[in-house]
């Protein structure tokens, strides 16, 4: 029982820290943790079901088979967790992106996701042992972790399918502000289409009246105008005054941008989110996070299936990122 212990306290060290670091980054007061927010429903499940099966085994005298090798596991699981924590906070990596996301993103993102997949198989390693005598080895441990990494993102997509992108209702719901959330851009300062959609619809909406000002989003790769100036300078050009628009060109993801909204907007107004309807889903989850008040509205953007298969994945992998380490 003391190594059932000294596991269960490493994987309780796992899952606070786990749970809590999403808020530490994010600059979030601890008092608003959601225990039923799904982001932390999964650590909590994942968290109740090792401990579970620890007991389970422990009871039918098997632990014993794995304790070393489950322990391991767990040290270089908090410890990887421990080095991504460092990275966020402390060091500044080059500006490179990959797949359209920062490195300073991917790396801490990459140590996490390592971090815990050891965890589900921890998970998996104790559940093989639950209904089974024999030790499952390393190979079929690997393979059951990955199947519990198939289900969550599985699950994920079809979160992303079936949720209800709230729309504009009416011109009457005094909304002031709409925030355009940055896409890439491309040569010659030029949004690319994704991008240009985006701002066509806050162009369309501004004009029928549905709010009074357009807030511009997105930081900028080395040697372009940022995704923010690009769109202000669009709007401007599209005839909207200039005094009407804002523009940061500090953020480069979507929860970085959902953060400044929630620093820079008084929380008890609504606010109009422009993106794209596959990117949507996501949006809302990170507005819940941050209690941003928010109305989607999305963007006429039309891509063939194929696309928006790879955007749907996409999107999946990155909201379940989001759900589980808030970046």
């Amino acid at each position: 029982m003391k190594k059932a212990a000294i596991l269960i306290l490493l994987l309780l060290f796992y899952a606070s820290v786990l749970l809590l670091s999403k808020y530490f980054i994010n600059d979030l007061n601890i008092i608003k943790f959601k225990v039923f927010y799904i982001g932390n429903l999964i650590p909590l499940i994942i968290f109740s079901g090792n401990v579970i099966g620890i007991l389970i085994s422990s009871a039918r005298k098997k632990f014993h088979f794995v304790s070393t090798q489950l322990t391991f596991y767990a040290i270089i699981a908090v410890l990887m967790l421990i080095a991504s924590l460092v990275i966020i906070t402390k060091i500044d990596l080059p500006e490179t992106y990959y797949w359209n996301f920062p490195i300073q993103k991917l790396v801490p993102a990459a140590l996490f996701v390592i971090s815990l997949f050891l965890n589900f198989m921890i998970f998996a390693q104790l559940w093989m042992l639950v209904f089974d005598s024999k030790k499952a080895n390393f190979i079929q441990t690997l393979f059951s972790a990955g199947i519990i990494v198939v289900l969550l993102l599985t699950i994920t997509f079809l979160f992303t399918l079936n949720s209800k992108n709230s729309d504009i209702l009416n011109e009457g719901q005094n909304i002031e502000t709409a925030v355009v959330l940055g896409a890439a851009v491309w040569s010659k300062d030029s949004p690319s289409p994704l991008f240009r959609a985006r701002i066509e619809k806050a162009l369309e909406l501004y004009n029928k009246n549905y709010f009074k000002r357009i807030q511009l989003t997105g930081g900028s790769a080395p040697g372009e105008l940022s995704e923010a100036v690009v769109a202000f300078n669009f709007l401007k050009d599209m005839g909207i005054n200039e005094r009407n628009l804002d523009y940061e060109e500090v953020t480069s993801t979507t929860a970085e941008q959902i953060k400044f909204v929630a620093l820079n907007f008084d929380k008890n107004d609504t606010v109009v989110i422009i993106s794209d309807a596959f990117h949507l889903a996501r949006v809302l989850q990170i507005s819940e996070f941050f209690n941003v008040r928010t109305v989607a509205a999305a963007s006429e953007y039309s891509i063939s299936w194929e696309k928006l298969l790879y955007y749907r994945v996409r999107e999946s992998i990155a909201l379940l990122i989001f759900w589980l380490f808030g970046i």
